[in-house]
């Protein structure tokens, strides 16, 4: 039993338009070398259709390479619509490395939220914020110095709870006349360089209000002044 050649019609479209694309660079290619402009089978050039017993030419002859060279042009056309654009990047100064433009925009509005989310605090806002965190650092200070008069031995020494105690020694919104008369005790306690500093500071305070005479513009109070003398004396005496 023979097998049916077939027919044109049962060729695919894109068969058909890939041999028409062929048939016409091998004319061209023959059209260069002054060949005669046959078709693909050998009949004339009138057929509307390419044979289905196309021939390619051989590599080895001038006819196959110059098919191959305008295949070659035609193929890189098609490639060239096909292929789409690519995507624009920014170079990251810091890491050298490259991020797509919409990573790039996706942090420019990270950035633009921080800033009118700082730009929305009042200075009001801020100056309360302030004032809440420093209440607390005196807090935790405070229970730090009730810890060192109560329980010696579970008390440790911190650096920085001392420094805020020294800090606002002379404030009584923050440290009561009581809470004082403990801190006066620590202060006894204080050595090396902060006990030099507390020294100078509170000497500082007790010559401006002096010269000032007790002026309202120089921002001490009495009762600042006043602490500021027991805290000279408790240095001193030791």
């Amino acid at each position: 039993m023979t097998m049916a050649t077939p027919s044109a019609s049962s060729v695919s479209k894109k068969t058909i338009l890939k041999r028409k694309l062929d048939d016409s660079v091998l004319k061209k290619a023959r059209a260069a070398l002054g060949l005669p402009l046959e078709g693909a089978d050998g009949d004339d050039d009138k057929q509307d259709e390419p044979s289905l017993k196309w021939r390619k030419p051989r590599h080895n002859t001038a006819e196959g390479q110059l098919y191959v060279k305008n295949k070659e042009k035609r193929m890189k056309m098609e490639g060239d619509q096909v292929k789409k654009p690519p995507i624009k990047t920014i170079k990251n100064l810091k890491t050298g490395s490259s991020t797509s433009t919409k990573v790039e925009k996706e942090t420019k509005k990270k950035r633009k939220k921080k800033k009118k989310k700082k730009a929305s605090t009042t200075p009001v806002e801020s100056k309360e914020r302030n004032q809440d965190s420093e209440k607390r650092h005196v807090m935790e200070a405070i229970s730090y110095l009730q810890l060192w008069a109560s329980n010696r031995d579970h008390w440790k020494f911190e650096k920085l709870k001392q420094t805020c105690l020294l800090k606002y020694c002379l404030n009584t919104d923050l440290i009561d006349d009581t809470r004082f008369e403990t801190l006066l005790e620590y202060i006894v306690s204080i050595k090396g360089a902060a006990r030099q500093a507390t020294l100078t500071e509170m000497q500082s305070v007790v010559t401006k209000f002096e010269v000032a005479g007790g002026n309202a513009s120089t921002e001490i109070t009495d009762v600042m002044y006043d602490r500021a003398r027991q805290i000279i004396q408790m240095l001193s005496d030791d």
